[in-house]
């Protein structure tokens, strides 16, 4: 009766809203150094748009047959993340460190769960089992957005823009960036990476985030409510009765240092 009941839900969902067979599906990769605030802003802007997110980390998962967990898992996190089995059809899947996938080239494709990933953000049927429970899924409504820092690929980037430039045998080396190379990548660049052309083709959208500076880490250790400060205020208020808080001095100090550092927005809980 569940199953009966939902397929008749979907079905008044589509005839009530025509745009869900005019629009594809607008796959999305995040390209962005660690620390830039790839994973926080995709959960900021589910919550504004009131729409469950499921977070995975990519690297758990392998190819067909290989021990780790199966591509198929997923649908059971997408289940459980909300009671209402209607929103959890339209939820958003995020895949996190997707370039970890392709970043380790071994002789066996196989072992890649990127090849499993293909169907699933097309959208297809899934099933899968775990514990006694059976779980089943149409992905057609999912959003998958997959981020990633993609170390190495700067220098690809740079190597194509400059081999542009340059003329003759004694060009002159070239100056030193002080913007992310990375809003410039193209497919082919993603490709020559090493994401297959099958993978980057179930992708709509390719943005990137931009680095952050001393005055951006400034505002996130002052001003946001999930700050470490907060957090320190919060566990020692509750606990011992002390108030935490931060001089500017000191709060510039902490920028300047997590700017230097490639930890990024994570260097601030450090210093």
């Amino acid at each position: 009766c569940t199953t009966v009941w939902l397929q008749a839900m979907k079905k008044r969902l589509y005839e009530e809203t025509e745009t869900f067979y005019l629009n594809p599906k607008l796959n999305m990769l995040v390209l962005g150094k660690s620390g830039s605030g790839k994973t926080s802003t995709i959960q900021a802007l589910a919550s504004l748009l009131d729409l469950p997110v499921v977070v995975e980390d990519a690297t758990m998962f392998t190819g067909t047959g290989w021990r780790g967990r199966d591509v198929a898992s997923i649908i059971k996190d997408v289940v459980e993340v909300d009671i209402d089995p209607i929103r959890a059809d339209y939820s958003i899947v995020v895949l996190d460190e997707i370039d970890k996938v392709f970043g380790h080239h071994t002789a066996d494709s196989s072992f890649y769960a990127a090849n499993n990933f293909l169907k699933m953000m097309e959208g297809t049927f899934l099933n899968y089992e775990e514990g006694g429970k059976h779980y089943q899924m149409d992905t057609s409504n999912l959003l998958f957005i997959c981020l990633g820092a993609f170390d190495g690929l700067e220098d690809m980037i740079r190597k194509r823009l400059h081999k542009e430039k340059q003329i003759g045998f004694a060009s002159p080396e070239p100056e030193t960036e002080t913007e992310d190379l990375l809003r410039y990548a193209t497919r082919d660049d993603l490709i020559k990476y090493g994401i297959s052309p099958q993978f980057l083709g179930r992708i709509s959208m390719i943005t990137v985030m931009n680095s952050l500076h001393a005055p951006e880490y400034e505002r996130i250790l002052t001003e946001a409510k999930n700050s470490i400060v907060c957090q320190y205020d919060k566990l020692l208020g509750a606990g011992l009765g002390v108030r935490v808080s931060v001089t500017k001095a000191a709060a510039r100090e902490i920028a300047r240092r997590a700017e230097q550092s490639a930890e990024g927005a994570r260097a601030l809980a450090q210093e």
